[in-house]
Formats: C-alpha cells, sequence, structure tokens
C-alpha cells in the first residue's frame, strides 16, 4: 500500500462524522477495529445540537485548508515560472 499516494487522494471534509464512517476509516487506513476512542470517548466532539451518533473532528478541516493553501502556492509558483519562461522566450 502506498500510503503517500493515498493521502494525496481527496478527503471530504465534513463538520461532522459518523461513528460508523470512523470506524470505516479506521479499519481502512490505520488498521483498527473500532473508532479512536480519543474521538468517540471525548465530550468535546459532539455536536452541540443535540445529534446522536456524530462526532466533530476539526483537525481534518485545518488539514483540509492547509492542503487547499498549498495547493493554491504551488500554481501560483508554476504560473510564476511559466510567465517568466514566456518572458525570456519573447525577449531573445
Amino acid at each position: 500500500m502506498n500510503e503517500a499516494k493515498e493521502l494525496e487522494d481527496e478527503l471530504d471534509v465534513r463538520d461532522a462524522y459518523t461513528r460508523s464512517y470512523i470506524r470505516y476509516m479506521s479499519s481502512m487506513y490505520c488498521d483498527m477495529e473500532w473508532a479512536p476512542a480519543w474521538i468517540v470517548k471525548d465530550k468535546s466532539r459532539v455536536p452541540t445540537d443535540g445529534t446522536i451518533g456524530k462526532y466533530m473532528i476539526p483537525e481534518l478541516q485545518e488539514y483540509a485548508d492547509l492542503r487547499l493553501r498549498h495547493d493554491k502556492h504551488v500554481q501560483a509558483v508554476q504560473d510564476f515560472e511559466e510567465e517568466r519562461a514566456l518572458d525570456q522566450v519573447t525577449m531573445s
């Protein structure tokens, strides 16, 4: 399994995740049979709207935001380099 490649795949980031989804992802990527206790036992991760069986994982949103900023930065660098190369070709 190429873990680095898997981490590059799109991640569906939501406000809250069901226990079954967390359990599925844990079994798929961490070889764990259950949802991590640090998520499902943490009362601060339960939505305040009274929803039962869902858990908030704000770290995933932070990660997605960082990835988006990184991707935008990479694209800006590529655009700059292409523009610079084009300028050098037109100057010569």
